[in-house]
């Protein structure tokens, strides 16, 4: 009984969290095309997360090759 009250105080729940949800303002993603950056990389999102993942490579004092890798796959 208690495993009953419980899945329905969850799925009323997760109706409540996602009732106003619209796919609509997101139709022209398109995901399978990369994003060219326009204008200075200090603007974007992407130039922060690469100048965040540059500061904690260096935090140790060295850049080994795998990080090194890493922030040239993600820029």
């Amino acid at each position: 009984m208690f495993k009953l009250l419980v899945l329905v105080v969850v799925a009323i729940v997760i109706f409540l969290l996602t009732r106003g949800y619209s796919t609509q303002n997101y139709k022209n993603i398109d995901i399978k095309r990369k994003q060219k950056f326009e204008g200075d990389l200090r603007d974007h999102e992407g130039g922060l997360l690469i100048s965040l993942m540059a500061k904690v490579a260096k935090a140790d004092g060295q850049v080994c090759e795998l990080e090194a890798e890493l922030l040239k796959h993600t820029f």
